[in-house]
């Protein structure tokens, strides 16, 4: 019975997310400097420092973790380029995995799986998560570490850890959350 709920729930999250995110175009100016960064890394070879073009200033307003998470779908799925679902598709597999740790933070927190299913159907019917999650912006992947370190802090707290990597997850999620970053305007 519990596979079947997590089968169910990665089910809906993929049809709530992907098809939205695998549809749109990129409509905003954040999209296309996530897109525009991210294919500059690829081009350069650069990954550590995002650019518009190689000639352009250093974007370092954001952690690179979108950068990155763009880029690399470009070289898995859009053949070495940043397509607009290649730029996408980092939030909308963060959104899916978002729901499915809320789901799991909410069945282990309540001792009840249907509060963990209410939880995560919650959150996959809030039109503001809804349309983060198919956005090629930083704010999904970082939505996502974020309640990992929860969930793992959760974990550590409330279960005691299990192994090392229990206590260092939480630490890992908000290094990737908030990994070094230039001065914000």
């Amino acid at each position: 019975p519990g596979g079947l709920t997590w089968i169910a729930l990665i089910i809906a999250a993929l049809g709530a997310f992907l098809a939205p995110a695998w549809n749109q175009a990129l409509w905003s100016t954040r999209e296309g400097r996530v897109a525009s960064c991210a294919q500059g890394m690829l081009e350069s070879g650069d990954w550590l420092v995002p650019r518009i073009s190689t000639r352009s200033e250093p974007r370092l307003h954001k952690p690179p973790l979108s950068y990155w998470m763009a880029a690399g779908c470009g070289i898995l799925i859009g053949g070495g380029r940043v397509t607009e679902r290649a730029a996408k598709l980092p939030s909308a597999l963060a959104a899916v995995g978002t729901v499915l740790l809320i789901f799991a933070l909410g069945t282990r927190a309540f001792r009840s799986r249907q509060a963990g299913v209410f939880a995560a159907l919650a959150l996959i019917s809030t039109a503001l998560f809804w349309d983060e999650s198919s956005a090629a912006a930083a704010d999904m992947p970082m939505v996502f570490f974020m309640v990992l370190a929860v969930f793992g802090f959760w974990r550590v707290i409330e279960e005691g850890p299990r192994s090392p990597l229990d206590r260092m997850l939480p630490w890992l999620s908000l290094g990737l959350v908030f990994s070094p970053r230039g001065r914000s305007h």
